[in-house]
């Protein structure tokens, strides 16, 4: 159930849709594991993508989603040289990985596909619509 939640966290928008009763790994991992067990204080503390893992499945749990993880970073990585637009992807998915050790799956489908997805989906098409055909004259072969 929270690789669903983290899903559904990571796809729809809560500024649209508002709040909607789906809670991240991250803030169980602060509102309910942190007080069962003690542990104290607010600053410090920052959930990993491998206690995710350990969370949802124990060492299998890990083994899947660190594969999940290495497989997504791999695939931007084996596409970068496809185009400009690939390459800056990846050197977002990059920086997002980096990030998300200390995050959830929440936060790495959100950060790479919705954010920095969306953000490369944009410049292409804003370069699209102002790419001056090629079949038109130029300005100097008008005179």
């Amino acid at each position: 159930t929270l690789i669903l939640s983290d899903m559904a966290r990571a796809f729809i928008p809560t500024t649209l849709l508002g709040d909607y009763g789906v809670q991240s790994t991250v803030a169980w991992y602060d509102t309910v594991f942190r007080p069962e067990n003690g542990f104290q204080g607010t600053s410090g503390w920052g959930f990993t993508i491998v206690g995710f893992g350990y969370v949802v499945g124990g060492l299998t749990g890990i083994v899947s989603i660190m594969t999940f993880y290495a497989w997504l970073l791999s695939a931007f990585y084996n596409q970068r040289w496809r185009s400009p637009y690939w390459y800056s992807l990846y050197i977002l998915a990059l920086s997002a990985c980096v990030y998300v050790l200390r995050a959830d799956l929440a936060n790495l489908l959100s950060q790479v596909f919705k954010i920095s997805g969306l953000a490369v989906l944009a410049i292409y098409m804003a370069h699209s619509l102002l790419k001056k055909p090629s079949n038109q004259p130029h300005m100097k072969d008008l005179s």
